[in-house]
């Protein structure tokens, strides 16, 4: 497993972005906003985990405070 440390200040927005072929999990740190994964809203408060399948589409909207993402990427089936 990789992971990747996202940030995005005060009701920042991050990039449309799509996942490949493997799945990956989602925790929020700190702050506070919204995910929208399939066109679908869901809110973001530390402790969320948002799993995004292979094919999601998805990007991030940060609240008046920031927003902080730890991200887990599945590097996909050991051979």
């Amino acid at each position: 497993m990789t992971a990747r440390h996202w940030t995005l200040g005060n009701n920042g927005v991050g990039p449309a972005l799509t996942q490949g072929d493997t799945s990956q999990i989602l925790r929020v740190i700190r702050g506070s906003g919204e995910a929208i994964v399939n066109n679908e809203s869901h809110p973001l408060v530390p402790d969320t985990a948002i799993w995004l399948k292979p094919g999601d589409s998805y990007r991030f909207l940060a609240g008046d405070e920031g927003l902080e993402i730890l991200q887990g990427q599945d590097p996909g089936d050991d051979p």
